[in-house]
C-alpha cells in the first residue's frame, strides 16, 4: 500500500506538466485561429469593395415610370409658370461600401438628391425659388400635399470654396402660415428672417393650401 501511494506521488508532477502543455497548445491554437479570422474578414471586406466597384461599371438604362405631375404657379398679376415632372428609376452606382441600388429621380436631373425649382423673384441678382417635391414623394400612395411640403430657397447656386472643400451660401425658408390676404410667409431656420410672397400653387389641377 505504501508503494502504491509512493508511485502516485512520483507520477503526479508529470501529469501536471502534461496538462500545462495542453493549455499552452490550446492558447497557441486560439491565437492562430483569431488571426486567421481577422485576415479572412479583411479579405472579405476588400473583395466586397472590389465587387461593388466592378458592379458600378456596368451600364444600366433608366426605367421610365408611367405618368407625370403638373405644377402650376400663378402670381396675382396672372403670370403663370408650369413645370412637368416625369420620374424614372436609375441605377445609383457610386462604388461605395453601402452598395449600389435602384433609386427614383426626376427625368433630366442627375440623382434623387436634386430638385426642380420655380422662380419667384430676385434680389441683387440672387433668386428666390420655390423648391418642388421629389419623385420619391410624388410616388407615394397618399400624396396629400400642403404648402408645408414646399420650401423656398434663396441663392441656391451660391458656393464658397474653403480650406476643407466648399460652403453653401444659400438659405432655405420653411412655410409658416398664410394670412387673410393670401400672402404666404416663410422663415429662415430658427432666425427672425422671413420671406413673404403671394401666389397660387396647383398640382395636377388641385390647389395646394
Amino acid at each position: 500500500m505504501r508503494n502504491f501511494w509512493r508511485n502516485i506521488y512520483r507520477t503526479t508532477p508529470d501529469v501536471f506538466l502534461y496538462d500545462k502543455q495542453i493549455n499552452e497548445s490550446q492558447i497557441i491554437v486560439s491565437m492562430i485561429t483569431r488571426k486567421l479570422i481577422l485576415l479572412s474578414l479583411v479579405w472579405f471586406i476588400s473583395s466586397c469593395g472590389a465587387m461593388v466597384c466592378l458592379d458600378s461599371k456596368i451600364e444600366r438604362e433608366p426605367r421610365p415610370i408611367d405618368g407625370e405631375t403638373v405644377f402650376e404657379l400663378t402670381f396675382p398679376d396672372g403670370e403663370t409658370y408650369t413645370h412637368i415632372i416625369k420620374c424614372e428609376q436609375y441605377y445609383d452606382a457610386q462604388c461605395t461600401y453601402r452598395g449600389n441600388s435602384w433609386r427614383i429621380r426626376e427625368v433630366g436631373l442627375a440623382n434623387d438628391a436634386k430638385r426642380s425649382h420655380i422662380p419667384l423673384e430676385s434680389e441683387n441678382g440672387n433668386a428666390y425659388e420655390l423648391t418642388l417635391i421629389d419623385c420619391k414623394r410624388i410616388n407615394k400612395d397618399d400624396l396629400n400635399l400642403t404648402l408645408k411640403d414646399f420650401s423656398i430657397v434663396w441663392n441656391k447656386d451660391g458656393v464658397e470654396k474653403t480650406n476643407y472643400g466648399s460652403r453653401w451660401l444659400g438659405k432655405t425658408f420653411r412655410y409658416i402660415k398664410t394670412d387673410e390676404s393670401g400672402v404666404h410667409h416663410y422663415r429662415y431656420g430658427g432666425t427672425e428672417e422671413t420671406f413673404s410672397v403671394k401666389f397660387s400653387l396647383k398640382v395636377d389641377g388641385t390647389e395646394i393650401r
